[in-house]
């Protein structure tokens, strides 16, 4: 799970809208760049402080824009509270900004333990702070900049950030070569969407949010992505009423499991159930059904060898989940051609996706939530993987663009499109974490999103709860088998444990 307090903040920003709530400040409620210059520097360190109480070394790395400016503030009240301080300075007084060649000043008039060259940290000890790149970063570092991120992570130092770890894109969640790795980041005025999703997590460490005062309600302009929270889950799972049967939890069929593929079509299926889905159908293949039904006797399994054995079955289910295990053969490409015909609530995974990207199955109706990873939504793009990493928000837009629908952009900090009346908006999810990195997990979400989907919610609401536990289940069984133990298997157990959490629990009475 990402290191933040969801207390602190309930949506992530561009950018662009970053740059917009601080001009606002300035402009409009009247805070001088200079004051927030040094609002953001007492900030800092006021939380170096509350971490490391007793007065150590800092070696403060300054760049030239204004994040240099809050790393020179920092470096000027650690040396009037008595800290020892030695200053990096890589910027160019010729061409900062009035605002950061005044914090500058500040902090040159207090020490003058300064180095204009990266030096040798192997064998300096105390902290690390980080105030060389912001916002603005974008692409691969170069020059002194590139050394001095080299000799950041190559020491053994514990290292905090100022908004930004240098060589990380706040925007997107690219990472460059050697960008700074910190143990803290604490990012001002509000949450930037890119440290919250893809690599950037690797190098942000905990994230600490500074609004400095600027609200983020006052611009009606914006367009915030909203981290999902445990709040969501209220309108999902209302309590139920002692005369409740299963005929009033909906009806799900499940078309997968293709021969040699029973397992992900079984994961799918428990994770359903453990969701509480009315019931639960089955199409399958023949050597699916005994290890179906040996595993899970509350399925009700069906072999389906021709499209046409499938009518009667989406005829009484009320959402479908097509892909887990359904393979790329003519039987798979029936299948979800078949299911593609219904204007029925749907999840389509896996191979699905990857038939409909080989062009063989047109999407015919909107009510689909699709749950690629970022290999599948590369094939539907047409570019590579890594290009999809590069700039999540970027890709997720292009696929909601190109096929109608709700995407799912599977992988750290997990996208979902937001219906919106204008703009590229998104949900974030930041429950999960890397001990989800092993076969399976994505059956596991479907069949999650599945079962919230034909008990009656929206698809947008059902992909929103089926994220946000499928994440949620990860992080209470890691703590007791471990990331690099945790099965898809062990997901699915703890879904009651997530139902039953401390601040769920009052939602279900």
């Amino acid at each position: 799970m990402s290191q933040i307090e969801l207390s602190e903040t309930l949506n992530c920003y561009s950018i662009a809208d970053i740059r917009a709530l601080e001009a606002y400040a300035i402009e409009k409620q009247g805070v001088p760049a200079i004051q927030l210059m040094k609002n953001a520097g007492r900030a800092a360190f006021d939380e170096i402080k509350e971490r490391w109480p007793e007065p150590e070394t800092l070696h403060i790395f300054c760049g030239g824009g204004n994040n240099g400016g809050d790393g020179f503030i920092v470096a000027g009240l650690a040396v009037d509270s008595g800290w020892d301080v030695r200053i990096v300075d890589l910027s160019d007084p010729s061409k900062m900004s009035d605002e950061a060649a005044s914090a500058r000043e500040f902090a040159l008039q207090r020490t003058n333990s300064v180095v204009t060259e990266v030096p040798d940290l192997s064998n300096a000890f105390g902290i690390v702070v980080d105030a060389l790149l912001g916002i603005g970063f974008s692409g691969e570092l170069r020059g002194a900049v590139l050394q001095a991120c080299r000799a950041i992570n190559q020491s053994w130092m514990p290292v905090f950030a100022l908004d930004v770890p240098s060589g990380v894109n706040a925007d997107t969640g690219a990472c460059a070569i050697d960008a700074v790795e910190a143990e803290v980041t604490i990012s001002y005025i509000a949450a930037k969407r890119g440290l919250l999703t893809g690599a950037a997590e690797n190098c942000v460490g905990e994230l600490v949010i500074e609004d400095l005062g600027v609200n983020e309600l006052s611009i009606q302009t914006l367009q915030p992505h909203e981290i999902l929270t445990e709040d969501l889950l209220d309108e999902v799972f209302p309590r139920r009423f002692p005369s409740a049967h299963k005929g009033a939890y909906g009806h799900l069929l499940i078309v997968g499991g293709n021969t040699g593929m029973s397992g992900a079509t079984i994961l799918a299926t428990e994770a359903a159930l453990a969701l509480g889905v009315g019931k639960i159908s089955v199409a399958t293949r023949e050597p699916t059904l005994a290890p179906l039904l040996a595993r899970i006797p509350e399925a009700m399994a069906h072999r389906v060898d021709h499209y046409n054995d499938l009518e009667p079955l989406l005829n009484q289910c009320t959402a479908v989940v097509v892909g887990p295990g359904l393979g790329k053969d003519s039987w798979a490409e029936q299948m979800l051609l078949r299911v593609m015909e219904e204007d029925i609530p749907l999840v389509v995974d896996a191979d699905a996706i990857n038939l409909i990207a080989e062009g063989k199955i047109e999407v015919s109706q909107e009510r689909i939530c699709f749950t690629p990873h970022p290999g599948e939504a590369a094939k539907v793009l047409g570019i590579s993987a890594s290009e999809v990493q590069e700039n999540r928000f970027a890709a997720i837009a292009a696929l909601e663009e190109k096929i109608p629908g709700h995407w799912l952009l599977k992988g750290n900090g997990s996208l979902l499109t937001r219906a919106e009346p204008e703009g590229s908006a998104a949900y974030l999810n930041i429950t999960g974490n890397p001990g989800m990195a092993s076969g399976g997990m994505g059956d596991v979400l479907s069949g999650l999103i599945g079962s919230v989907l034909a008990q009656g919610y929206e698809v947008e609401q059902s992909a929103k709860a089926g994220l946000f536990i499928h994440g949620a289940a990860a992080d209470i069984a890691a703590e007791v088998v471990g990331e690099i133990s945790l099965k898809a298997t062990d997901l699915v157990a703890a879904v009651p444990e997530v139902l039953h959490a401390p601040g769920f629990e009052d939602v279900l009475d």
